[in-house]
């Protein structure tokens, strides 16, 4: 996980709707529901004054640096996809399946690097900075 997304901060443990009116019943439903699959402390304000919102948010935020410490600062949502999407890939390969990558547009081979270049924290670093990838595909 660590050298998907290195140590991540205490924040990525919390998911916080400040305001819920401003989304649909099915889009709060999702942000719930994608908050407690990824492994998060989901935080709604619902009526509580100013004062008692600052309080449950402190609330979550001590929560969720507990989580953090717990799980060494790793991804709370954890890594297992990688695992599955690197055997699909190789299944795929195979097979004889033709692989497509899909970069910014613009930006077609910017931030490539090989598998072995991976493990280099600043190899990662200047790719993630001047790649056409999203994170996750620069892991």
């Amino acid at each position: 996980c660590k050298a998907l997304y290195g140590q991540l901060p205490a924040a990525t443990y919390i998911s916080i709707v400040e305001d819920p009116g401003s989304l649909s019943e099915e889009e709060l439903r999702f942000k719930e529901s994608d908050a407690h699959a990824m492994g998060q402390i989901f935080l709604l304000r619902e009526g509580q004054s100013d004062q008692q919102w600052e309080k449950d948010k402190e609330a979550a935020r001590k929560a969720a640096k507990i989580k953090c410490d717990e799980n060494c600062g790793r991804a709370p949502w954890g890594c297992r996809w990688f695992h599955d999407w690197k055997a699909n890939v190789e299944q795929a390969v195979l097979l004889g399946q033709h692989l497509h990558v899909f970069y910014f547009e613009g930006m077609v081979g910017c931030g490539k690097l090989s598998w072995q270049e991976l493990s280099n924290e600043t190899s990662v670093k200047e790719a993630r900075k001047n790649g056409g990838l999203g994170a996750s595909q620069t892991a």
